[in-house]
């Protein structure tokens, strides 16, 4: 994955090579316009596909299985402020909050408003002398209008303070203060100020996924990411990554990757020689 910066604060461009097998991969809150290629996200029990022209928003830090398919996927990204839902709340009627299905992964048809809104904001990439006045106000404009977009179902909740999504968002971000730790389920419902058993279902609802698998998904992103990129032992990286068994580790990385983590040391080395040689 490659991220091409743009002069603007929280707006990049992304570029992914093409054909990339399902795996799990760390999405970042942001609102996107898919400007060429396929990614599917495995989002629950369904896949979500995005081709040229969708509109993917994402309201949570998720760590979900998704795959490239015809590339390379570029987007232009703009990354969720959550200042600016806050902000925002207010102006947002309330019967509006509940009126579209909310999902934390959501694809929908950009409207000429949003489009017109997101051109603005890069044309401001040209024009350094107005970026300080004007992207504050551009990407709030952008942030109201995905909200009242049918994707921004997941970002209206995320404007009130006490809502589940708002609560899941508090787990979540438990989780990552503690992703290699052992974290007992009472201590994430206690986060989200929730019973255990309402809390199981809704972070299922909006995470896409188990607390548990949630946590196992964020140690193999990071086992994966420093296997290719440092020279640590795979048992180091074991013990790193919240294991204690270099079995169960291998099993796990294995089911997740489709290979065992000697084989993505090798793989990172074959393509480093190649992008040389090239």
């Amino acid at each position: 994955m490659e991220f091409c910066p743009t002069g603007l604060e929280g707006v990049t461009i992304t570029r992914e090579p093409g054909t990339v097998p399902m795996r799990p991969v760390h999405l970042c809150p942001v609102m996107s316009l898919v400007l060429s290629g396929q990614k599917r996200i495995r989002y629950g029990d369904r896949d979500v596909l995005f081709g040229p022209g969708d509109l993917l928003v994402v309201s949570h830090d998720l760590y979900l299985p998704a795959a490239i398919g015809e590339g390379p996927f570029l987007s232009l990204d703009c990354a969720v402020d959550f200042p600016i839902l806050r902000a925002q709340q207010g102006e947002i009627e309330p019967h509006l909050l509940d009126r579209a299905r909310a999902d934390a992964v959501a694809r929908g048809t950009p409207e000429r408003d949003v489009l017109e809104g997101m051109r603005r904001i890069l044309d401001l990439a040209g024009h350094p002398e107005h970026r300080r006045v004007l992207l504050p106000l551009l990407k709030a404009e952008l942030h109201f209008r995905v909200q009242m977009a049918e994707a921004g179902g997941m970002l209206r909740n995320l404007s009130r303070a006490g809502s589940h999504a708002s609560r899941v968002t508090r787990a979540i971000a438990h989780i990552k203060a503690h992703w290699n730790e052992t974290i007992q389920m009472a201590e994430l419902a206690q986060c989200a100020a929730m019973g255990a058993s309402a809390f199981h279902a809704h972070f299922k609802a909006v995470a896409g996924t188990t607390p548990l698998q949630f946590q196992k998904s964020m140690r193999m992103y990071e086992a994966r990411r420093r296997l290719r990129e440092t020279q640590d032992g795979v048992a180091e990286i074991c013990r790193a990554v919240g294991y204690e068994s270099p079995t169960q580790f291998s099993r796990d990385y294995r089911r997740t990757f489709g290979h065992p983590p000697i084989s993505e040391r090798e793989d990172a080395a074959s393509e480093r020689a190649a992008l040389k040689s090239a």
